[in-house]
């Protein structure tokens, strides 16, 4: 998964449980400023802010490493589509 997909995913995410901008960043203590950068897909986000956007929406960003890859790390999220799920 790349950054910008990461942002679009959290995005995405929070349009589907009708959580506005504003009300996201103050849950996540996130500049409103920086939502928007995220949300622009602004690839120079701090990842602290990121992580904090993602934790006030219930997400969870996971990093593990491929065992076919010993180099590589895969970056999962959980998507709009398997957080609705689990509501």
């Amino acid at each position: 998964m790349t950054s910008s997909s990461l942002l679009q995913t959290l995005a995405a995410t929070r349009a589907t449980l009708g959580v506005r901008p504003d009300q996201i960043a103050a849950a996540a203590s996130v500049p409103i400023l920086e939502v928007g950068r995220m949300e622009r897909v602004d690839e120079d986000v701090r990842l602290d802010l990121v992580l904090g956007y993602a934790a006030a929406l219930g997400c969870a960003i996971t990093l593990r490493r491929e065992e076919a890859d010993l180099a590589g790390a895969v970056l999962t999220t959980v998507g709009p589509t398997d957080l609705a799920a689990d509501l």
